[in-house]
């Protein structure tokens, strides 16, 4: 097995975005990057792909309940508006 770090670039937007990865992807962190938020994980490009979801959010906006997340991370932009990326 080799794995790889790939970049997926995220949308700011509400709701869920779809991702398709190899199986077993771990996600890594989030940062900005060129003006854009950037996802990185460590995937092995053999494997087959499987669709994930991750939800970006912003300070005091609402989550649904009832929703299962884990946080990836938080990535401050430079007008200084937090994102939060959560996996569902």
């Amino acid at each position: 097995m080799n794995e790889v770090i790939w970049k997926y670039t995220l949308s700011i937007t509400s709701g869920a975005q779809r991702l398709e990865m190899p199986q077993g992807a771990r996600l890594l962190s989030v940062a900005e990057q060129a003006g854009k938020l950037c996802l990185w994980a460590m995937v092995d490009p053999a494997k087959s792909h499987t669709t994930r979801y991750v939800e970006v959010t912003g300070t005091g906006q609402p989550l649904d309940a009832g929703i299962n997340r884990r946080l990836i991370g938080t990535v401050i932009t430079d007008d200084f508006t937090a994102h939060h990326v959560f996996e569902r």
